[in-house]
């Protein structure tokens, strides 16, 4: 179950441009603007979310079809400066990305439980967009483990 859904969302995120960074249990963590910085990451970070919503929809009916049960997905999307590169020892290094961006990123994908939205973004994500996007204002809303309250646009497919 988990390599049929990671398989359909990983092809959203590569027809985007988006990089891999890592699975971490049934979840994935993407980049865009990332080894090579890019003007477009925000439009190709929502691109890829709402491809993967689009997936997801596919992805149910599929299992519908089979008598399996729907499957849920969280997206949160925040833009910010991070730390990219090589990240560990000289026996293992992994490239990643590290900092506050990414904590908040997975704040923002863990509040889509309770606002009950499939996936969401910054007004950081929403300033550098270029590309009009359907998005519901939420307001500014308080993330766990953050101070100050961040305003958050829910995507509409």
């Amino acid at each position: 179950m988990l390599s049929e859904y990671h398989e359909r969302m990983v092809a959203e995120i590569f027809k985007s441009g988006g990089t891999l960074d890592k699975f971490m249990g049934d979840g994935i963590m993407a980049t865009f603007g990332t080894p090579v910085p890019t003007h477009d990451a925000a439009d190709r970070a929502v691109t890829t979310a709402l491809g993967m919503m689009a997936a997801l929809d596919a992805l149910n009916e599929d299992r519908a079809r089979r008598g399996l049960p729907p499957l849920v997905q969280r997206i949160g999307i925040h833009a910010g400066p991070a730390i990219v590169g090589n990240i560990g020892t000289s026996q293992r290094l992994e490239f990643t990305v590290i900092g506050d961006v990414v904590n908040i990123a997975n704040r923002i994908q863990a509040k889509c439980k309770d606002t009950r939205q499939p996936a969401m973004m910054s007004g950081a994500v929403k300033s550098r967009l270029t590309l009009p996007v359907a998005s519901v204002a939420l307001g500014p809303v308080t993330l766990d483990g953050q101070p100050t309250p961040i305003e958050l646009y829910a995507l509409t497919a």
